[in-house]
């Protein structure tokens, strides 16, 4: 980073990008505790669509800290990695152990991604079952971090490899918390803690997590890195933190997401333009193919793509 911003400044950078995200997910969640008299369900998308990239801010700010350049101190990076993914219920442990796995063997049989088996995507059918899965809690991707940390806690061999029990342990106090508070929640008031807590984090959140991750990989077994780059409208690419530029981050794991975009002019990877126009080609290929019809878009680097 010599020739570049400094770590200190990069960290500030993290900070306010945190910030804006955990407010953009707890600033309605209070609202509607406090005044649900103020809303109608009309307003109900805005505040699930300002939570969903909230989310995705916190998963971000998690990603950082799993590469230890959220904030540049180990201590910080596991104290944050542990909260954002708590604030997720996930264990921070459990999946920094995933996706440092998913990095090193990304495209291969012991890619850890692999178990989600996002290229199985031959069918409407097929693709309409994956979304489902993962709109219905707990998500595919909770299940796999819960299983793994309940077996490191237990001392017993996981899939991804030794955990070591106590740091499995300090993963799952936060989640802990974040359950218990969501809990009370449901005690005091139910439809609030519905409608701004539980399906947020549990429904909404996920289906976009899967309609985000199926582009990074699908279709790419024999593309150099095996993943592409998304480009997205400024505002969604601010609020995502920058990780819709998988490709770039995959070949450069130890960029700060704020230095990502000045290294896209210089990636060979496939890119699509845009999530929605991805998922869209991918669905006419399907269709196109059940019909006994050529594929409109040749290719699955192809997909998304607009030149």
């Amino acid at each position: 980073m010599a020739n570049g911003p400094s770590r200190r400044v990069c960290a500030i950078r993290s900070a306010r990008r945190l910030t804006l995200s955990l407010s953009l997910l707890v600033v309605p969640a209070l609202l509607v505790a406090a005044r649900s008299d103020w809303f109608s369900w009309w307003w109900l998308p805005l505040l699930w669509v300002a939570q969903t990239f909230g989310i995705t801010g916190i998963s971000s700010a998690a990603h950082e800290a799993v590469h230890s350049h959220l904030f540049y101190r180990p201590s910080l990076e596991r104290l944050f990695g542990r909260l954002t993914h708590g604030i997720m219920l996930l264990n921070h442990d459990v999946h920094r152990r995933y996706h440092l796995i998913h990095h090193a063997n990304t495209g291969t049989d012991k890619d850890s991604e692999g178990v989600f088996d996002f290229d199985d995507l031959q069918s409407v059918g097929a693709y309409m079952r994956y979304l489902t899965r993962w709109a219905l809690p707990p998500s595919p991707l909770h299940v796999l971090n819960w299983r793994v940390g309940a077996a490191a806690v237990r001392g017993r061999p996981t899939a991804l490899g030794p955990i070591m029990r106590r740091q499995a342990l300090a993963g799952f106090v936060v989640p802990m918390l974040m359950l218990g508070t969501l809990m009370a929640w449901v005690i005091a008031d139910p439809v609030g803690a519905l409608v701004a807590g539980f399906l947020p984090l549990f429904c909404i959140a996920p289906v976009y997590g899967y309609v985000t991750a199926v582009p990074e990989h699908f279709g790419l077994a024999d593309q150099e890195f095996s993943t592409r780059n998304i480009r997205t409208w400024p505002v969604t690419q601010f609020l995502v933190w920058n990780f819709n530029l998988h490709a770039v981050h995959h070949r450069n794991p130890h960029l700060h997401f704020s230095l990502l975009p000045g290294s896209v002019g210089r990636s060979i990877a496939p890119s699509a333009n845009g999530y929605l126009r991805f998922h869209l080609d991918l669905l006419r290929n399907i269709l196109a193919a059940r019909r006994g019809q050529p594929t409109p878009v040749a290719g699955p680097e192809r997909l998304g793509a607009r030149t």
